[in-house]
């Protein structure tokens, strides 16, 4: 074997290890997201009993919207062009009053940086970053915080008038 030969095959080995890190890291911030949120959002507890005893979580991630929402696991979430592709599903719902809960979807892509992981909002582009140090501590406030203007946007009662 040719001195080169063995280099380009120690570089593939580096890149390959690096590429296993990079998704690692995405995926582990990614799991975090749901129950992050549902703190964020102060709900009681990750979700509710419903009355066929399902248990009915307030955030979740996966692929797809409505009745085409998939609840996955993180390692399982589409990639594409060095970004991870979700959906967070949002559930609003008073267990205490029996009405047809809401939901919302937002179509998010993450990608990690050198010193942060930037999330973008599919729908409306708009991106938003959070340091690495804050997202291995669980601590997303700039996207909750943009999450949170859009559903208010999407339940504005002025719509009516």
């Amino acid at each position: 074997m040719s001195k080169e030969y063995e280099i380009l095959l120690s570089r593939i080995a580096s890149y390959e290890a690096a590429e296993a890190r990079y998704w690692k890291a995405l995926q582990g911030v990614t799991t975090s997201l749901p129950i992050s949120y549902t703190e964020f959002l102060g709900t009681d507890g990750a979700g509710w009993w419903d009355d066929q005893g399902g248990f009915q979580e307030y955030v979740q991630i996966g692929e797809g919207t409505g009745s085409s929402f998939y609840k996955r696991h993180a390692k399982d979430l589409p990639q594409s062009d060095r970004q991870l592709l979700l959906v967070i599903r949002v559930v609003l719902e008073n267990p205490e009053i029996s009405r047809e809960s809401k939901e919302a979807f937002f179509r998010v892509a993450i990608k990690k940086g050198k010193t942060d992981y930037v999330f973008t909002i599919i729908d409306t582009g708009k991106q938003v970053s959070v340091s690495a140090e804050d997202a291995m501590a669980r601590k997303f406030g700039p996207l909750f915080q943009e999450l949170g203007v859009n559903l208010f946007l999407q339940y504005d009662p002025e719509y009516f008038d």
